[in-house]
């Protein structure tokens, strides 16, 4: 089925918005739009800024738009993958707090979101394998702050995700096959995003540097002692880069072509500026796929331009050489081929299929959860349920009467409802519906894994850890920790030392209130002074081991 829906990006000084249809793995860009914007000029802020590209794409507009997807700086949150021993979602969610606090310093203000990968197997004896989740974090905070600046907009973000992890999105649905691996480098103002995706389409490595065009303007700004505002045109106008010794030829060549207009600045200064300012973003970019290369045994065969900054001309010829890779702006992309890829926001792209996905199934990745959640979230949902199920009795009930008469009030109560009903379930759902079975499934889905204990294998692990910790008179080993949620069966193993070890054990978990007050005999082997033993307790005595509250 196919969605229309919005996806935004707010740059260091522009901000793009891109009207999508996705239907299946086919994304088509219906409309793009972006504008600068200076926080500094009271009459061209952001929200000024967004109000007036908001405006334009309402108007616009044929079909209701069903979502709103919106890129956040990855250089503001933190992500890593972990290797756990379940992939339960309900699970990991209770866990994942815990498990992540050895690394980031985790606050109230924190939000977490994760994905579940394959499973991975041990490479040697000495490691256990896991699934491979992948982990996020961000403040609640800046959500907020993103959140706030859209919503007298009238664009409300149902999806929140990084720009990093937005770009993904873009991969299968906007690009088509390319020769892989290949590179993506979108090069904004203030920061380059690089991405190396395989054969598949899948992004396997993604840097961000906070380097970009304003680099170049300063160098020209200093080269020329001009203004940031001054050298920005300079170089919009006149900038280009090219190999040494070549420089004059290259900027003739330029002028020809109609690419630059003709300046009194020297060219070789202004050529040798340009090249002054990129030289970091370079260094960094060289130096990330020297070493993914290496160890990835990549062979490169094309890199692709995207942004802003890679309109500096005689860019994609001095990339060429300096990698020994073709370099083009010129992305297969599935629609408006003939439009170069630096005319894209692919993040803006990424974050509006982000919400078009959302719609079928949630995106584990989405960073607007918690108290922050769209009007979708099971909170809102307690509050307006019992109305809009209301509201959807009264228009089956009238529907049945205007069936079976003619008179135009009854007619017009339906249509009252119709309306009442779709703007409800829109407001609460992020799309209409009229269908009283669609709504109860859609209450049902927000009600979360009903099956999932309120407590879970890490709160069972925790008490007996800290049982174990506590239990100075005995020497003990617990090794693994399973729960099937659905029989309620915990299974532990482990070793203790001496005699007495297992019995202090045994009465240890009885004390655990999810166990039964007599705990069954473990199958046991003894080695030497230690016994090993596996137990299989169930643990039906409260909500925690799985029973129904």
């Amino acid at each position: 089925m196919a969605h229309k829906t919005i996806g935004i990006e707010i740059g260091a000084q522009q901000i793009h918005l891109v009207v999508c249809t996705v239907d299946g793995y086919d994304a088509t860009i219906e409309q793009q739009l972006s504008a600068r914007y200076d926080q500094t000029d009271d009459e061209n802020t952001c929200s000024q800024v967004l109000k007036e590209l908001a405006n334009q794409i309402y108007a616009a507009s044929g079909t209701p738009i069903e979502a709103i997807g919106m890129s956040l700086d990855s250089t503001r949150t933190l992500s890593t993958h972990e290797t756990l021993p379940f992939s339960d979602p309900k699970i990991i969610e209770n866990t994942i707090y815990n498990t992540m606090a050895d690394q980031w310093t985790l606050t109230e203000d924190s939000i977490i979101a994760f994905e579940v990968g394959a499973y991975v197997n041990p490479k040697s004896e000495e490691e256990t394998g896991g699934y491979d989740v992948f982990v996020l974090h961000a403040s609640s905070k800046d959500i907020q702050d993103n959140i706030q600046i859209l919503a007298p907009c009238r664009l409300d973000p149902h999806v929140i995700l990084p720009e990093l992890q937005a770009f993904g999105f873009i991969l299968k649905d906007f690009v088509r096959h390319v020769k892989t691996p290949s590179v993506i480098l979108d090069m904004g103002a203030e920061k380059t995003r690089l991405y190396i995706i395989d054969e598949n389409r899948n992004v396997i490595l993604s840097r961000v540097f906070k380097l970009g065009g304003r680099q170049l303007d300063q160098s020209i700004a200093e080269t020329f002692q001009l203004s940031l505002e001054e050298a920005e045109e300079l170089k919009c106008s006149s900038g280009f880069v090219a190999l040494p010794g070549k420089e004059l030829q290259q900027y003739q060549h330029l002028i020809h072509s109609g690419v630059l207009v003709p300046t009194e600045t020297d060219p070789r200064l202004l050529c040798q500026a340009c090249l002054s300012g990129l030289n970091m973003l370079y260094t960094g970019i060289y130096q990330s796929l020297v070493l993914a290369t290496a160890s990835m045994k990549l062979d490169i065969s094309n890199i692709y331009l995207t942004g802003n900054a890679s309109h500096l001309a005689g860019l994609e010829e001095w990339l060429t050489a300096q990698f020994n890779v073709p370099c083009t702006t010129n992305i297969p992309v599935t629609s408006h081929e003939n439009v170069k890829s630096a005319d894209f926001s692919f993040c803006a792209i990424g974050a509006a299929i982000a919400a078009s996905r959302n719609m079928d199934a949630a995106c584990p990745l989405n960073l607007r959860k918690g108290k922050l959640a769209h009007k979708g979230s099971l909170e809102y949902l307690n509050e307006t349920k019992w109305l809009l199920l209301a509201l959807v009795m009264l228009l089956a009930i009238t529907g049945i009467l205007s069936m079976t008469t003619r008179i135009n009030a009854v007619n017009a109560e339906y249509n009252q409802l119709k309306h009442a009903v779709e703007k409800a379930s829109q407001d609460v759902f992020g799309h209409k519906m009229t269908s009283l079975r669609q709504i109860q499934k859609e209450v049902e889905a927000s009600q979360g894994y009903s099956f999932i204990p309120a407590r879970t294998a890490f709160t069972h692990f925790e008490w007996l850890s800290n049982k174990i910790h506590e239990a100075t008179d005995m020497e003990m080993e617990l090794s693994q920790l399973d729960i099937d949620v659905q029989r309620k069966i915990v299974t532990l193993r482990g070793e203790v030392a001496g005699d007495e070890g297992l019995p202090k054990f045994l009465l240890l978990l009885e004390e655990y209130e999810c166990f039964p007050d007599e705990i069954p005999e473990p199958k046991t082997s003894k080695n030497k002074e230690r016994t090993a033993f596996t137990l299989r307790v169930e643990a039906t005595n409260c909500s925690s081991g799985g029973a129904d509250e």
